[in-house]
């Protein structure tokens, strides 16, 4: 796998249903072979790739399909990542040596972690973003302890906007750009709720298509909120 060379591809669902097949049929074979020392199946993979006399033979088989497979897999899910890495960048401002390049290398690993955890229980596309979101709230709250609230869009109270870090000079016009980026209304409540700690699926669940009358689907959320981060991102520049 090469985290540094990414050519994102779109698989067509017959492509998505099969990748699916072979991943969860890999991990029910491999989990067999887990244990006190490999309790994932992506240790096992780790220790193989170390030295593989650590593992038993009978999962070299396996081992060296998915492990075939991972540079497509990650080229396949990668823009699954990215609106939630965008999303962290803009609500972290203040974190210490952490590009979103990085965000996405860390989103890259879990991609390759998760496919060999994958039991298809649910589709491919929700396990992944479920599995980067919470690595990155992992990574946050170790490094920071933040929460996800820490941005109160419509602040009412001078004690709602979060003092300025320290040798950032980048924060208050971040937090500008959050305020002022012009997003409809729609766009605006959605990022509103967002900011204010709401999942991406509570969010989905309540938010009504005024085209359809309908909820709109988990993928679709995930699109507008990249759109979201766009015209925020483009906010900020012309203000730099």
């Amino acid at each position: 796998m090469d985290t540094g060379v990414i050519t994102p591809i779109t698989l067509t669902k017959a492509e998505k249903t099969e990748l699916e097949s072979i991943l969860a049929e890999g991990h029910e074979a491999l989990k067999s072979f887990t244990n006190d020392q490999y309790p994932k199946v992506c240790k096992l993979r780790d220790a193989y790739k170390t030295n593989r006399e650590n593992v038993p033979a009978e999962a070299h088989a396996w081992l060296e399909r998915l492990i075939a497979l991972e540079q497509r897999v990650l080229e396949a899910y990668i823009l699954v990542a990215a609106p939630i890495c965008q999303a962290f960048d803009i609500t972290y401002p203040d974190r210490q040596g952490q590009s979103l390049e990085d965000l996405m290398q860390i989103a890259a690993i879990q991609i390759n972690n998760a496919m060999y955890e994958y039991s298809g229980v649910h589709s491919m596309c929700n396990f992944v973003y479920w599995c980067v979101k919470r690595k990155l709230i992992d990574e946050f709250r170790k490094e920071s302890k933040m929460k996800r609230k820490m941005y109160l869009l419509e602040a009412e109270h001078e004690e709602n906007i979060p003092a300025r870090p320290e040798n950032d000079n980048g924060y208050e016009a971040k937090l500008q750009a959050i305020q002022t980026a012009k997003l409809i209304p729609e766009h605006r409540r959605l990022l509103d709720a967002f900011m204010a700690g709401t999942t991406m699926r509570e969010i989905a669940a309540a938010m009504i298509n005024p085209k359809t009358g309908r909820p709109y689907s988990h993928q679709r959320i995930g699109q507008i909120m990249s759109e979201i981060f766009g015209q925020i991102r483009s906010t900020y520049a012309q203000a730099a």
